[in-house]
């Protein structure tokens, strides 16, 4: 079994470029210092003493920060290429992290997160546009698994450490690490990453035709849709389980962290051989689908309010599950629809629907969760999911928008 599980992520793994493979350690040095986010939440209700509202308020403009980041990390990266973009991000971004530790009101904390949301976010349409430029075809998707896989071990380890310090040295070093690692990341880009355009040997405005604006193709913004509905969805394990975690089932810091971490661990287990199964066998928008009906599961296993914690255990699984079958085959379709010339623009599309998510999936989360309840926006969650689980599905069944 093992020789066999061996083989398959060898074969998943071969075809894959150096400078992909660079990008993906740059990643992993990234995300291992993720440690603020997954306990920011607990971090203002506990430490700062800000109210529901004010935390969703909070957690809402740092994803409107992640839209304009998005949004003009995208055009930047069309324009001056994935590189700086990506260095720039990394370096100010880590600035802004060791910032957040020395901000005491609230709208100091709502100016300098968007901050935060806008030079971080611009990473990711630069990442992506930057592994597009490395690879080809099939190997793009793998690609795609491989960044992943790096950013979700990087997940599993950055929660379990920050989760340890929060719990038996206190938040304080949370904050200068995650801005440390970002930082490191940074220079070991600018030191091991040969700097390199994204423009092809003929210049993208010397091009004749680059391809249908993202922004004016109705099959992709339909697809964008449905993606920004399970984002919403998806969007409240980042954002409120943890705090669920904490209030519900009485986890601490240290064993919050665990938990998360073994949502990374699965991802670098499983997804590679996964994907690498699945990625010419079944078309992608019914792997999309099958991924959304997972995340709706794992949200109504949560509806009948249990406090073992082996049902946060069992959900928190079955939202891996959702994540490993949308998240590699989302972002490879959204890759396959754009020309050259137009793919930071598709990217930044595609990134800024989580960070739409992110904008609504707070202030909504507060909203039901200081009137109704958590179990209402579990139910709530859930529906979304399955919703677009049904509208991925007819997407692929319908022959307009029949894609790959």
């Amino acid at each position: 079994m093992f020789t066999k599980t061996w083989h398959l992520y060898k074969d998943a793994f071969s075809g894959i470029n150096k400078e992909v493979w660079l990008l993906a350690l740059v990643s992993l040095i990234n995300r291992s210092g993720t440690m603020v986010v997954p306990f920011l939440t607990i971090y203002l209700k506990g430490k700062m003493g800000f109210s529901y509202l004010e935390i969703g308020i909070i957690m809402s403009v740092f994803g409107v920060g992640s839209l304009i980041g998005t949004y003009s990390g995208g055009k930047l990266t069309d324009k001056i290429g994935f590189y700086p973009v990506l260095f720039w991000s990394l370096f100010l971004g880590g600035l802004s992290f060791i910032l957040l530790g020395f901000l005491t009101s609230f709208l100091a904390w709502c100016i300098s997160i968007t901050i935060l949301g806008m030079v971080g976010e611009a990473f990711r349409p630069a990442i992506y546009t930057g592994l597009a430029s490395y690879s080809e075809g099939t190997y793009q998707t793998r690609g795609t698994s491989l960044i992943r896989l790096a950013v979700n071990l990087g997940i599993s380890v950055g929660p379990a450490i920050g989760g340890f310090i929060a719990y038996n040295i206190g938040f304080a070093g949370l904050f200068w690490a995650d801005g440390l690692t970002c930082i490191a990341a940074a220079i070991f880009m600018r030191i091991f990453i040969p700097y390199k355009t994204n423009k092809t040997s003929n210049p993208v405005e010397n091009l004749p035709v680059l391809g249908l604006s993202a922004y004016k193709d109705v099959n992709f913004l339909i697809f964008i849709g449905f993606l920004v509905f399970t984002s919403l969805g998806f969007m409240q394990f980042f954002l409120l389980i943890p705090m669920y975690y904490k209030e519900h089932f009485m986890l601490n810091e240290s064993q919050i962290g665990l938990l998360l971490a073994l949502n990374g661990m699965m991802i670098v287990l499983f997804e590679m051989p996964l994907v690498h199964k699945l990625e010419n066998k079944i078309p992608k928008l019914l792997l999309i689908a099958l991924g959304s009906g997972f995340l709706g599961l794992s949200f109504l296993l949560l509806i009948p309010g249990f406090t073992g914690w082996w049902v946060a255990v069992i959900s928190l699984i079955i939202l891996t599950l959702g994540e490993i079958f949308n998240m590699p085959f989302a972002n490879s379709f959204a890759m396959n629809q754009a020309s050259e010339g137009r793919r930071g623009q598709y990217m930044a599309l595609y990134a800024m629907a989580y960070s739409v998510a992110h904008i609504i999936a707070p202030g909504l989360g507060s909203f039901f969760i200081e009137n109704y309840g958590y179990s209402s926006l579990w139910a709530l969650n859930g529906f979304l999911c399955l919703g677009s689980m049904v509208g991925f599905y007819f997407m692929q069944r319908h022959p307009r928008l029949k894609y790959i």
